[in-house]
């Protein structure tokens, strides 16, 4: 099962990719997420205005991080 995943995922279409993480649940989705928001300067930059803006004056940022392999 894990390595029909990890092939899946290794996989060039990207379609069936998200498909494979999609099927994850809310785990899937956050992975999702994070790829959207990393895969734009904007994006990033505006994740991190939202951060302070919802913190107000105690303002820490935190950097989204993909999952590198790790077992």
């Amino acid at each position: 099962m894990v390595a029909t995943f990890f092939a899946t995922v290794t996989s060039a279409d990207e379609l069936s990719r998200l498909r494979a993480w999609r099927k994850k649940g809310p785990v899937g989705k956050l992975h999702l997420l994070i790829i959207y928001i990393k895969h734009s300067n904007n994006r990033r930059v505006f994740f991190e205005s939202k951060q302070c803006e919802a913190a107000g004056e105690a303002c820490k940022l935190y950097q989204v991080a993909l999952n590198g392999g790790v077992r």
